[in-house]
């Protein structure tokens, strides 16, 4: 909920920010919060990893680093969770692609270059867990570790389901190229957790799925 959080501006940081505080003053167990890589920004083509500074300054991004700070100073876990995709989402870049196939003609996508980091449903809850179980506290990014275009995951999809005759339609042109790219080395080594399902094979199940259905 992105968008609404900025809407609501300094009012969504300061009732996440107390919610946070409320949740470590009394906290029983170790808590793992679910922050976003967002709080990197997307105006850097490098690698992010968790001492890289942050860029982000809408209020949904100050909410997520303040309730960060808060729950790493109790001993907990903040994971930067990336663009995590699988069956039941909506309103992403990859339902948007998945409900155009079956068809023909052009495939529609909003932008062509935009780089993000998708992780399968399944991996990122894994990788919560092995967090919860775990002692070591911090910052962590939990993401796939591979960034891939909005064309890329189009020309992906189309290609598993067979489909690659058909051309990419780009609505608008970018002039400035958004990219989220993630380093997941921290991750792996403190947690041994590493992600299972490929892009392809999670496009893979979710078409499979769909025709289920259909």
């Amino acid at each position: 909920r992105i968008a609404a959080a900025n809407r609501l501006g300094a009012a969504h940081v300061a009732s996440e920010t107390a919610l946070a505080r409320n949740i470590c003053a009394h906290r029983e167990s170790r808590i793992v919060y679910g922050s976003s890589v967002q709080v990197y920004g997307d105006s850097r083509n490098e690698l992010h990893s968790p001492d890289t500074a942050t860029l982000g300054t809408t209020p949904y991004c100050e909410a997520k680093l303040a309730a960060e700070r808060l729950v790493c100073s109790s001993g907990g876990v903040a994971a930067r969770l990336s663009n995590v995709y699988g069956p039941g989402m909506s309103a992403t870049l990859i339902s948007d692609i998945l409900a155009q196939i079956p068809a023909s003609g052009p495939l529609r996508i909003l932008d062509a270059g935009s780089r993000r980091d998708f992780l399968w449903l399944d991996d990122a809850a894994r990788g919560l867990v092995d967090m919860a179980l775990s002692v070591p506290s911090g910052i962590f990014n939990l993401a796939s570790g591979t960034a891939h275009s909005a064309a890329e995951v189009a020309r992906l999809a189309l290609s598993v389901a067979l489909e690659c005759d058909r051309p990419l339609e780009v609505s608008r042109a970018d002039k400035e190229t958004s990219v989220i790219a993630l380093n997941i080395e921290k991750t792996v080594s403190t947690f041994g957790w590493r992600p299972e399902v490929s892009l392809e094979e999670g496009i893979r199940q979710l078409l499979a799925r769909k025709k289920q259905k259909e």
